[in-house]
């Protein structure tokens, strides 16, 4: 999920496409980062397979 950057208002928000338009103004933008922190720290997580340890204890599901 990008992060958007509007080149009129300067507003930044998360688009599910590139070409989204600001919801502020409603001028165009570009990408100013191609994913977000969050994505990165689940992509992060998944390599490491630590989710699923993250997922069992917010879960309350123990290893048997």
């Amino acid at each position: 999920m990008p992060v958007m950057h509007c080149m009129e208002c300067h507003h930044e928000w998360e688009s599910t496409s590139n070409k989204s338009l600001c919801d502020w103004c409603g001028a165009g933008g570009y990408i100013l980062e191609k994913q977000t922190s969050l994505d990165k720290s689940i992509i992060a997580l998944r390599k490491k397979k630590e989710h699923e340890k993250i997922l069992r204890k917010m879960t309350g599901k123990t290893d048997k």
